[in-house]
């Protein structure tokens, strides 16, 4: 009697099984294959969208620039003499780590130092709250008490930056009380106000009847450059701080706030700003 056999002979099963390795490697590889053209699309998009959130946040601040300093005596300052707690600017500290700040809308700044490593800068500078547009006139000026008299102190108000200028240069501080009694602006130094020095400090001091006091309010000085791919934003006089990305908490020194936002070296805001 002939016995009944069942089941796959070993060359059957080698041949399912190299059918089944053929099919797993085409489904790998189209699967690979979709996963690069997906990642290539996510990456062009992501620098697309880099690109026009840098360009517009530029575009915001350059449209504000001159915005409540469009004022002649404040325009022909040059660069300022300021003081955060506890150092001043490099006009009158040298070294300072303090940035320079000058009064106008807009400056271009470039390297002008070999080997020429640093970038191209723009800066861009308004003010961003409510405040006095005309400048007032000093009758009178006490640097010891940091007192300054004025033909009046409408539109002035406590925690207001102000420029006192005249033909010697011009300084920061910040108002921290009037008095529209005697018609005074005090600029007393303390824990609440860091841009004021004790006793005036190493500010000049000739400053005196007929002479300017320009109303800055609260106002912003930002300067944009692209470094590694990065488009780079700094803050200075409103807030300090260590650099920081966009991300992070900032920390607090020397007057400066930094933050930084990736930018893709194929972007558009590289290709431009660069």
């Amino acid at each position: 009697m002939k016995r009944l056999q069942s089941g796959m002979s070993l060359i059957e099963v080698l041949v399912a099984v190299a059918i089944g390795m053929i099919g797993i490697v085409i489904i790998t590889q189209a699967y690979l294959t979709g996963d690069r053209f997906n990642r290539s699309t996510l990456g062009e998009s992501g620098a697309q969208t880099n690109g026009i959130i840098g360009l517009y946040t530029i575009e915001r601040d350059v449209r504000n620039a001159g915005y409540g300093i469009a004022d002649s005596a404040a325009l022909g300052c040059g660069e300022i003499y300021w003081y955060f707690d506890p150092h001043y600017s490099s006009n009158i500290q040298p070294g300072s780590t303090l940035p320079t700040i000058s009064i106008a809308p807009i400056l271009i700044g470039t390297d002008t130092t070999a080997p020429f490593t640093d970038p191209d800068t723009v800066t861009v500078m308004f003010v961003s709250g409510d405040s006095r547009m005309l400048p007032g006139t000093i009758k009178g000026f006490n640097a010891k008490s940091s007192e300054v008299e004025v033909d009046q102190t409408a539109g002035f108000k406590p925690n207001d930056l102000v420029v006192m200028v005249n033909g010697g240069g011009c300084t920061l501080g910040v108002i921290t009380h009037v008095q529209p009694g005697p018609v005074k602006l005090q600029l007393n130094p303390g824990v609440n106000a860091p841009y004021n020095p004790p006793a005036w400090g190493k500010f000049p001091t000739n400053y005196g009847t007929g002479d300017a006091i320009v109303n800055l309010g609260n106002p912003v000085v930002r300067t944009y450059s692209v470094a590694d791919s990065k488009l780079r934003v700094a803050d200075a006089v409103l807030q300090s701080g260590a650099a920081v990305t966009l991300n992070e908490s900032s920390s607090q020194s020397n007057g400066v706030v930094v933050a930084s936002v990736s930018l893709p070296r194929r972007s558009v805001l590289s290709s431009q700003v660069a």
